[in-house]
């Protein structure tokens, strides 16, 4: 309990002082718009928003895959890529999918702004444009 406690604690430091990012910004977009749990959102938009922000967050992804064995070659793009399959794997293994989320075009332009307004930009390893954005979020529901 005591672990857990620090870990919470130490979560919301962390949220406190970077914002939430992408994954966060769209995820809550779509439990807002289409009531998605969190988790879910999450795990929907977890993996392409990542790979999109590649090579910015090669080495950090890289630095997960050895932590969690599931790659430890000398290449970051290699473990990064392996840490990413490693989650799609994992995604999929408890059959979650972002085609499950029913993505309704014309709510897309107040999804792009909104989650650009959270996102804020700071700890966001790679800035997307709007155009970025709303193209990206397309894709990982087509």
């Amino acid at each position: 309990r005591d672990e857990m406690q620090l870990a919470s604690y130490e979560s919301g430091l962390a949220f406190r002082r970077i914002g939430t990012g992408y994954i966060h910004a769209v995820a809550h977009r779509l439990g807002e718009y289409y009531h998605i749990p969190h988790g879910q959102a999450i795990a929907a938009v977890f993996v392409p928003i990542l790979r999109a922000s590649l090579p910015c967050c090669q080495k950090a992804l890289s630095e997960l895959a050895k932590e969690c064995a599931v790659s430890n070659s000398d290449s970051d793009k290699e473990n990064a890529e392996a840490f990413l399959a490693a989650v799609e794997n994992l995604m999929s293994s408890f059959g979650i999918k972002a085609t499950d989320i029913p993505l309704d075009e014309n709510d897309l332009d107040k999804i792009v702004r909104r989650s650009q307004e959270e996102a804020k930009l700071m700890g966001a390893p790679k800035p997307f444009s709007d155009d970025t954005l709303r193209k990206l979020i397309k894709e990982i529901f087509a």
